[in-house]
């Protein structure tokens, strides 16, 4: 609620928000628990944002590394990455909106039309 009052506001022009909920689980081995915290993260913290945020706004998803359950450690597994902008209508209409339709390892690699980058690559795909 906080972070929405200064988008609210527009007090800000970026935001970063990491999620150690996810991370966390992972490192226990916990499954039940990181898809329990990944649907909060989703449904209580990333919608309530994007639902604050102004029209021509930009949101990005994607993990700082991945830690997965069987190995309850950080590996070098490759993260999902998803871009969305906000726009007027209720769907989407961009040109580069593809067939993700929403934010998991599955959906991204499926479906998503990023395919592999490097970290380095970010900000100038958000830019597009």
């Amino acid at each position: 609620a906080r972070l929405a009052s200064f988008v609210e506001k527009d007090l800000v022009d970026f935001v970063f928000l990491h999620v150690k909920g996810t991370d966390d689980a992972g490192h226990d081995k916990d499954l039940p628990k990181r898809v329990a915290m990944a649907r909060k993260a989703g449904q209580e913290v990333l919608q309530h944002l994007w639902d604050t945020l102004p029209v021509g706004s930009t949101i990005a998803v994607t993990a700082d590394h991945s830690t997965p359950v069987t190995l309850g450690d950080h590996s070098t597994e490759s993260v999902p990455f998803s871009v969305a902008k906000k726009v007027q209508s209720s769907v989407a209409t961009s040109a580069n909106h593809d067939g993700a339709l929403y934010f998991s390892e599955a959906s991204c690699e499926l479906y998503g039309s990023l395919g592999r980058f490097h970290g380095d690559q970010m900000l100038t795909i958000l830019k597009r």
